[in-house]
């Protein structure tokens, strides 16, 4: 309860900040420390919905349930409303005030959640082991004193780095506009409608790990990724039409989709019940933190030191196949396991 309580908090304390011609340099001070609780709000309630949702989900249909956790992560609402603020207000007024409104918005979304989250009982996973007195103070410590889960952690931490959402969505409404010279409002248009998609098919493909496994749905994703990243920053930069990049925009948000369908159940399966909250929370937090939460700063260096647009190239391939390599070396096949068994 406590992550969604200082979301809410550090939302609506945004909405309300002082400008920086009333405060000065506290009004950019507050803003980032604002930033960093919601992030370290996140980071503890993604790891632990996953976990939750996973341990009470049956076994036969866990891809499917830990999939509606996942759909959280396209962003849907956001750009939607990033587009309907560009297309209805003036670039003035949402400097103004129309970016406040947003962060108003979600102090709803958070106090829905814990009103939710009020109302859960601890899954019977973690009432059995309390029952045997066999919770840990440091749960962490397991995963850091067997090989076994160091390489697991190692693989978790690729899978849930893998930029695609901060490539694509997050820094592609600015890569949209600066180099494929978009108008504001057609950029977030395209993040939008490529957000819809991933929304709409990551539920599916879910479903689809509890039929034919998490490993083949996951290897999919992260192939078909490898391969679109050359042509898509090609076509982007050399032939910038609304329908090409659009297009393009589609494709990879339907990968993408594969992909996070499934890798949430393989990092909830992966880990003891004894440590499972800690060792997806630790590798996710930490794979986005490094990979994911940088991708901007580190795509604009690129550019500016390659003096290419196709420079986000060199960042992407790379980290996308040595996530692939690491599935297909690394992991095996947790489909419809019992997650108590897990030692």
């Amino acid at each position: 309860m406590i992550p969604i309580l200082l979301m809410a908090l550090a939302s609506l304390f945004m909405g309300l900040l002082p400008t920086y011609q009333e405060v000065g340099v506290w009004a950019p001070a507050l803003l980032v420390t604002l930033r960093l609780v919601q992030g370290f709000s996140l980071g503890g309630e993604w790891g632990g919905g996953i976990t939750m949702v996973a341990e009470l989900a049956p076994k036969e249909r866990r891809g499917y349930f830990v999939g509606i956790v996942q759909m959280a992560q396209s962003g849907l609402l956001t750009t939607g409303l990033l587009t309907l603020f560009s297309s209805t207000m003036s670039k003035q007024a949402f400097v103004s005030y129309g970016w406040r409104i947003l962060f108003i918005i979600g102090v709803i979304i958070a106090v829905i959640g814990f009103y939710i989250r009020v109302r859960l009982t601890e899954t019977p996973e973690f009432e059995e082991l309390k029952r045997q007195k066999k919770t840990l103070r440091v749960p962490v410590a397991p995963i850091f004193t067997r090989s076994r889960y160091i390489l697991m952690l190692l693989m978790a931490l690729f899978l849930a780095g893998v930029p695609l959402s901060y490539t694509y969505i997050v820094y592609g409404v600015t890569y949209l506009t600066r180099y494929a010279h978009f108008a504001y409002s057609q950029a977030t248009f395209i993040t939008f409608i490529a957000s819809a998609v991933y929304f709409l098919l990551t539920l599916p493909f879910a479903y689809l790990t509890d039929i034919y496994g998490r490993k083949p749905i996951v290897l999919a994703g992260l192939l078909g990724e490898v391969i679109l990243v050359f042509p898509f920053y090609f076509y982007i930069v050399k032939y910038p039409l609304f329908s090409i990049v659009l297009t393009f925009y589609i494709i990879e948000e339907t990968l993408h989709a594969v992909y996070n369908g499934a890798y949430g159940q393989m990092l909830a399966e992966i880990f003891p019940t004894v440590s499972r909250y800690t060792g997806v929370a630790f590798s996710y937090n930490l794979g986005v933190a490094i990979l994911g939460g940088f991708t901007p700063f580190i795509v604009t260096y690129l550019i500016s030191a390659l003096h290419t647009p196709l420079a986000p190239i060199y960042w992407l391939f790379p980290l996308i196949l040595i996530a692939l390599i690491l599935t297909a070396v690394l992991y095996k096949e947790t489909k419809g396991i019992d997650l108590m068994a897990i030692g």
